[in-house]
């Protein structure tokens, strides 16, 4: 008889439902051979300072500052921090949003619209980045089937599918892409 009763441990965050589900079902089916109970539980993840940092591309030092400056909340466990897996993500998040504000400032996006190729090709690109920035905060999961991830390709598909130099695509998307921005402003 084998014995299974080691532990399952998933990620539905990080894994598509088709993989853990799969997983869950192999296990149970294991257990089942093995005469065995299973028994279901969930837990927040928490992430070391130094785990929060290579899923940011960050130092341990870096997540350390941040967290006594009060950018990331975390929780003492003796004298070590520990972050919540979902802090991360709206840290990154926060940080996307700010950085792309920044190279944001001061394009005008209600200007005219120039007739260089290469200039209305970079308009159209900043208004999709503007609009998927919008999603940035929604982003639950952070996996494949993240509604707010899936939008966001979405639009990165949109943008791309356009040619780099056939304006009047350029400009009718820009047009469609700041309606839509507009429209979830509201």
């Amino acid at each position: 008889m084998l014995l299974v009763s080691n532990e399952l441990i998933i990620d539905p965050a990080r894994t598509t439902e088709a993989e853990w589900s799969a997983a869950i079902a192999r296990y149970v089916r294991q257990a089942k051979e093995a005469g065995e109970m299973v028994a279901l539980q969930s837990r927040p993840e928490f992430l070391t300072p130094e785990q929060a940092g290579q899923r940011l591309g960050m130092s341990r030092t870096t997540i350390v500052r941040a967290i006594n400056a009060g950018e990331i909340n975390a929780v003492k466990v003796g004298n070590r921090h520990r972050i919540l897996a979902r802090e991360v993500d709206r840290y990154r998040a926060q940080l996307f949003a700010e950085a792309l504000a920044e190279v944001s400032e001061g394009v005008d996006f209600e200007g005219s619209v120039p007739d260089d190729s290469v200039a209305v090709y970079d308009i159209m690109r900043e208004a999709a980045n503007r609009l998927t920035a919008l999603y940035v905060p929604q982003i639950t999961a952070g996996g494949a089937e993240d509604p707010a991830i899936i939008a966001m390709r979405a639009i990165s598909k949109e943008v791309d599918a356009v040619a780099w130099n056939d304006i009047a695509a350029q400009k009718a998307m820009t047009a469609e892409l700041d309606r839509r921005y507009a429209e979830l402003r509201r």
